[in-house]
């Protein structure tokens, strides 16, 4: 004889058995183990079934963690960043990079143009040095004051040194 129950205890004991099936799962999960082995070619294996046949297993435990608060966001709703905030500041950092790249460059391509000047006028003043023609300089007055040998030999040096330090490609 049928019962007017039998649909429904059919209907409750699939309910129960998802149930269990769940729990079982969750259970599976929380006690997983990892096990460690050596095989007879000295390779060592960890999986999370024991080895079968003779080999002998370590059971290492699992220890697990809360993951890192960075990772899990903020607890604070209004204090996560949407992807399109995440996204702007991002291109904010790339823009501001690629300026403090521009003006590095002008900054470089200045020092070794104002280098490139120094040089010039360097070599063309050792040059003048060297050609054993009177040299001299303007004083304040206006007059010219020129050069003994001994000045014009520390000029000569100097020049040298001048050439040598910003004439070299660095």
């Amino acid at each position: 004889m049928l019962n007017k129950f039998d649909g429904c205890a059919h209907g409750l004991a699939a309910v129960c058995s998802f149930v269990t099936l769940g729990l079982v799962a969750l259970t599976s999960a929380v006690d997983a183990a990892i096990y460690k082995w050596v095989d007879e070619n000295g390779v060592t294996h960890y999986s999370e079934q024991p080895p079968t046949g003779p080999k002998r297993a370590a059971q290492l435990p699992i220890q697990s963690r809360p993951a890192p608060a960075d990772l899990q966001g903020s607890q604070d709703p209004s204090a996560r960043k949407t992807w399109q905030q995440q996204e702007a500041e991002f291109q904010q950092r790339r823009v501001e990079r690629e300026m403090q790249r521009k003006k590095r460059e002008t900054e470089e391509q200045a020092t070794a143009a104002a280098r490139l000047r120094r040089c010039v006028v360097a070599r063309q003043n050792l040059h003048a040095l060297e050609l054993q023609r009177p040299v001299y300089r303007i004083t304040e007055k206006g007059e010219r004051d020129y050069f003994d040998d001994k000045e014009r030999q520390q000029a000569l040096q100097r020049m040298r040194e001048l050439v040598e330090e910003d004439c070299e490609s660095k």
